[in-house]
């Protein structure tokens, strides 16, 4: 194997994946320091149970090699098992009370694409597979009821393609993660000329790990509080999404939210 070394500012963390011969793992996306997204994985998710892991705008420097897939993704990389290491935590540390969020646009604006269509173009001529889009209207946050048969076959697909991939390690040790029992989605627009309301489904970690604690504080009131969080106060701000694709089908989910205060 050939590796190369990455300094990347980590920009999202899709909600962990289960693989019955992996054990539960992340995929992370963030932006090198060369100004180019890219697609970490497997990330153990026992990282981030050990306190070793990272937070969404570390900047981490880490072993990579090109990841060998079925669909080809530009931006996918393995990562070397152990040679994470976080360099730099000023960007997500909050100074004062108040976030950096100026220096953080001067990394991730210059990004943005103009619409989901244009990112389902791109895929289509170079296997562009990471993203991020400006929201122009957020018209619904829903969810799903119990899993429809279709979203219980792509996540079973996604476990697969997992255990394919890397390899044969089980978590021992640790209370097995908590099965989301349905699929979170956003229907909104985007920017772009010829943009028809988009329904997507959203993995973002910080919404996950919302629907895991919460209901220990808020009991039956938890959806009203996660409406209010991730619908009402989105609203309410510069809102973008990390898009990124699954790695079977190439099917566009958000991998994040991005959501710095409104431009006055």
């Amino acid at each position: 194997m050939t590796w190369e070394k990455k300094r990347v500012l980590v920009t999202a963390k899709a909600a962990p994946e289960k693989s019955t011969k992996y054990g539960e793992c992340v995929c992370t996306a963030g932006i090198t320091d060369e100004g180019e997204f890219i697609r970490l994985y497997p990330i153990p998710l026992t990282l981030f149970r050990r306190g070793q892991g990272f937070k969404k705008f570390d900047w981490i420097e880490c072993e990579v090699e090109k990841a060998d897939e079925m669909l080809r993704r530009k931006e996918s990389y393995k990562v070397k098992d152990g040679s994470i290491r976080v360099v730099d935590q000023s960007m997500h540390k909050k100074v004062k009370g108040r976030v950096d969020w100026a220096s953080r646009n001067k990394v991730v604006l210059p990004l943005k694409s103009k619409s989901i269509e244009d990112l389902e173009q791109a895929f289509k001529e170079d296997r562009t597979s990471l993203g991020l889009i400006k929201v122009k209207e957020l018209i619904e946050f829903f969810k799903t009821g119990e899993l429809e048969e279709e979203d219980k076959i792509i996540h079973k697909v996604m476990q697969t393609v997992l255990d394919q991939s890397f390899g044969t390690e089980k978590l021992r040790g640790f209370e097995p993660l908590q099965q989301i029992p349905h699929i979170y989605k956003y229907r909104f627009t985007c920017e772009g000329d010829a943009c028809h309301k988009h329904r997507m489904t959203c993995e973002d970690w910080e919404l996950f790990q919302a629907h895991r604690i919460w209901p220990r504080t808020y009991g039956d009131r938890t959806w009203e509080m996660l409406q209010d969080k991730f619908y009402q106060k989105m609203k309410n701000s510069d809102l973008h999404f990390f898009m990124g694709t699954e790695s079977r089908y190439g099917r566009w989910l958000i991998i994040g939210i991005y959501y710095p205060p409104q431009l006055d």
